[in-house]
């Protein structure tokens, strides 16, 4: 090992001053070919690859979006159970239904939390509109934190 590297150092002392820039020259020039072809240009097709993903993601986004605003309201089916009925039209609205028990044949207690009045209110009428449940008690209270806390009795409307 030694005497290869004494070889080495006794040819890099033979050549010209000259040489030897030239040589390191070549090597700066070598490296920076490894550079760009071993690291940037793998980088920069990885780069595009994102943007093209990115890109599909956004189209994909733009589809679902629209599709979602094309369907409308959500629809539960009249036949569909009470806990159904409860969690799907209070997911529509944005109300985040904690707990609900029927009291008895016609009441149900619920109780859950929102950050909008609207999502309450929205709910609360969704479930008189379409699923003959009417507020018998409600008691709101919003916390420190500004999200609503709600209790309620609701009852099945005579049919």
């Amino acid at each position: 090992m030694t005497l290869n590297l004494d070889m080495t150092n006794q040819w890099w002392r033979l050549r010209s001053a000259r040489e030897r820039s030239l040589l390191v020259l070549l090597a700066a020039i070598g490296l920076a070919l490894i550079a760009w072809y071993g690291a940037a240009s793998p980088l920069r097709r990885v780069a595009q690859q994102s943007e093209i993903h990115r890109a599909n993601a956004a189209r994909l986004l733009r589809e679902v979006e629209t599709a979602r605003a094309t369907m409308g309201a959500l629809v539960i089916p009249s036949d569909a159970a009470l806990e159904d009925v409860l969690m799907l039209s209070a997911a529509e609205t944005g109300f985040a239904l904690e707990t609900h028990r029927e009291e008895n044949a016609r009441e149900v207690a619920v109780s859950g939390h929102a950050t909008d009045p609207a999502a309450v209110f929205g709910w609360i009428e969704i479930l008189r509109k379409n699923h003959g449940l009417v507020v018998a008690n409600l008691t709101v209270a919003r916390g420190q934190n500004g999200e609503l806390s709600v209790d309620a009795i609701l009852m099945r409307q005579a049919s």
